[in-house]
């Protein structure tokens, strides 16, 4: 993305399965942008301090508190939560 000159960042937490590309195994996403001309290491700093944190906490939780399960190697939401 940076090569890209893109300014949309983020983190993800999935689930990890055998086959690559194969679904949806998404549980939590979390983006961010910058603007024009941030150095890399400060958009690695804010993805890795600020955003890569909170979307695996909110990843776990989600899990833990049952709002997504795997099924048949596809993330789903149970009792109409996703």
């Amino acid at each position: 993305a940076f090569s890209h000159h893109m300014l949309t960042f983020g983190a993800t937490i999935h689930f990890i399965i055998p086959e690559l590309d194969a679904g949806n195994q998404i549980i939590h996403q979390n983006a961010f942008t910058v603007s024009p001309g941030t150095p890399l290491k400060e958009i690695k700093r804010i993805g890795e301090t600020e955003h890569e944190p909170e979307c695996l906490v909110e990843g776990v939780r989600r899990v833990v508190d049952r709002e997504v399960e795997m099924h048949f190697h596809r993330v789903v939401g149970i009792n109409g939560k996703d």
